[in-house]
């Protein structure tokens, strides 16, 4: 059966909807080229006509480059095959590049969104959203029962490293398939990281400078330098070694863009295989390293802001993206155990300030690495079970447009004044309760950042990010070299 002249439009959609099962334990995919047929075994194949269709080479690696496929062969078999099949001088690169069919894996779930290939994972918006309402009541409301700021920021985290490390790790398994390239990966992705921090940050940055230097807090160091070229945690954790107020916000961008300055080059540069287990070994270290800083003595400033642990928690993110993958792994987590788990030790080791007086340094250490990992199941579960209720409700329109609007919101909230709203005299000739009138300051603040920050998105950030698409073809044009398959 020879290939078709052109890839059939409608095919890639067809294909998307529908699924073949296994026929046996050992389904072979074959294609014709050069009256041979090379036979790649334990491999899922979808149907005939996709085998035809996809010997087309353009059609191949667009497919490719959407799905982002696993290897699509087995060592042994490989050789095996070229022995008795072909006599050729080209590298195994080379022989999978020419005369072997890229085989797509089989969807085996429509649960996980990780296994689909797809870019979108319901919930992510209503976690930003619960993140950035729980730093809003630890700045505004003041808890003292919970530390709903660590929580949030740690969310936020998690959210972080599951699409960022994620990216990296599938643009790496698509350079090791031959479909991209390091430069125009590594460029891609400060490109559109730029483009969504960047815009809003410094203009942010610019005005608070203007209104620092003629009525914001005069006379107060805001470390706005140190705020420019992303070292806050460091400003604060270090040369400050105390929180400065309506600034501190700023140390976990930094975070993020210190991470973001590393991440890349660590990644894309290295085998995808390794990538999870690379992850895990930072994460150990950092989590040795969290627990010496406690039992040091360190000042709370500079463990809750400058500790290494805050950089494995993005890593964590990025192993719950790269386990989420897995069909095994993804079934294990849709389990209600795994929800109930990360929310009752949540709930017990978020009530930190509780215990804090009673618990040593090191049991401190302890209880924010319990923390991590109750989040940890938490976030597996809502990533993988994509059809819970959990999932629905944070998908509720509220919840997921605050979502989207939360980097502008966190940005803003915490440089309006606390005083606004608060007009005791007032709410006393009102006859307002006394729980109403000590709500109506942090209500009145929390509805000005919301309306600040839908600004913000309706006016820059929306527009900026309708940049993406175009910037990253406009690179990849100018970048455009002949991908060559790397090494498994």
């Amino acid at each position: 059966m020879e290939p078709p002249e052109a890839y059939p439009p409608s095919l890639s959609s067809r294909l998307q909807r529908r699924r073949w099962r296994l026929r046996g334990f050992t389904l072979a995919a074959a294609c014709k080229q050069q009256a041979r047929t090379i036979r790649v075994p334990h491999q899922h194949a979808r149907s005939r006509s996709c085998v035809a269709a996809m010997t087309n080479r353009s059609a191949a690696s667009a497919k490719l480059a959407h799905s982002q496929p696993k290897a699509i062969f087995q060592i042994a078999n490989f050789y095996r095959a070229c022995e008795r099949r072909l006599s050729s001088s080209q590298k195994t690169p080379e022989l999978l590049t020419n005369n072997c069919l890229p085989i797509l894996p089989r969807q085996s779930y429509s649960g996980t969104a990780m296994e689909s290939g797809t870019k979108h994972v319901k919930g992510l918006n209503g976690l930003r959203a619960l993140a950035v309402i729980l730093v809003f009541l630890s700045h505004k409301a003041h808890l003292a029962s919970v530390d709903a700021g660590k929580l949030g920021v740690w969310i936020f985290f998690f959210i972080s490293g599951f699409l960022i490390v994620g990216e990296l790790h599938r643009n790496r398994t698509g350079i090791e398939h031959g479909m991209q390239d390091c430069r125009t990966v590594i460029a891609v992705f400060f490109a559109k990281r730029a483009l969504r921090i960047f815009p809003v940050y410094y203009l942010l940055l610019a005005a608070l400078a203007i209104a620092h230097r003629l009525f914001y807090q005069r006379g107060v160091d805001l470390g706005i330098v140190w705020h420019f070229v992303f070292l806050s945690n460091l400003w604060i954790g270090v040369v400050k070694r105390m929180w400065p107020g309506t600034v501190s916000h700023f140390w976990s961008l930094a975070v993020e863009q210190q991470f973001y300055l590393v991440a890349p080059f660590t990644l894309v540069l290295t085998r995808a295989k390794r990538h999870l287990r690379m992850c895990a070994a930072f994460v150990l270290v950092c989590a040795a390293l969290h627990l010496a800083l406690y039992a040091a003595g360190a000042n709370s400033p500079l463990i809750y802001a400058f500790s290494p642990w805050n950089f494995a928690l993005l890593a964590l993110g990025g192993m719950c993206s790269m386990a989420s993958a897995d069909p095994r792994v993804a079934a294990h987590m849709r389990r209600t155990s795994w929800l109930a788990a990360g929310l009752a030790g949540t709930c017990v080791f978020a009530s930190q300030p509780l215990c804090a007086a009673d618990a040593g340094p090191l049991a401190l250490g302890w209880i924010d690495l319990g923390l991590s990992v109750s989040l940890c199941c938490f976030f597996l579960y809502v990533v993988n079970r994509q059809d819970s209720v959990l999932v629905t409700v944070l998908e509720t329109p509220a919840l997921d447009y605050l979502g989207t609007i939360s980097y502008g919101f966190y940005l803003i909230h915490n440089l309006i004044p606390s005083k606004l709203g608060a007009a005791p005299a007032l709410y006393a000739r009102m006859h307002l309760p006394t729980e109403l009138q000590q709500a109506l300051p942090a209500v009145l603040q929390f509805l000005l950042s919301l309306l600040l920050a839908h600004l913000s998105w309706r006016l820059l950030e929306k527009r900026v990010l309708a940049l993406k698409k175009p910037v990253e073809a406009e690179l990849k044009r100018r970048m455009r070299a002949p991908a060559q398959p790397q090494p498994y």
